[in-house]
């Protein structure tokens, strides 16, 4: 499997814009627009693992969402864990 660090820039630059357009220039992680002119770095759009490359993902297409740099670098290697019925009772009640 090869790792994303380890593919040509231009392939990189090259997925990322696919999945750009596929996701609607839309953040994978806050669903917000991303620019295509960022005026700040955690803005630029980034080309997110669904599966981590950490966890066995791999740097394929169907692996990879737009995301925020910010948001991708803030998610890190975690992977959303399933929503139990027990947490939201707990969050319902706490608040």
């Amino acid at each position: 499997m090869v790792r994303w660090k380890e593919l040509p820039g231009r392939v990189r630059r090259e997925l990322t814009a696919q999945i750009a357009e596929r996701d609607g220039w839309v953040c994978q992680l806050c669903g917000l627009p991303i620019s295509r002119y960022p005026l700040r770095r955690r803005d630029q759009l980034t080309a997110d693992h669904i599966i981590p490359e950490s966890r066995g993902g791999a740097s394929t297409i169907d692996n990879l969402r737009a995301a925020h740099w910010g948001c991708n670098s803030a998610r890190g290697n975690k992977m959303k864990r399933p929503i139990v019925i027990y947490d939201k009772l707990r969050e319902v009640l706490s608040a």
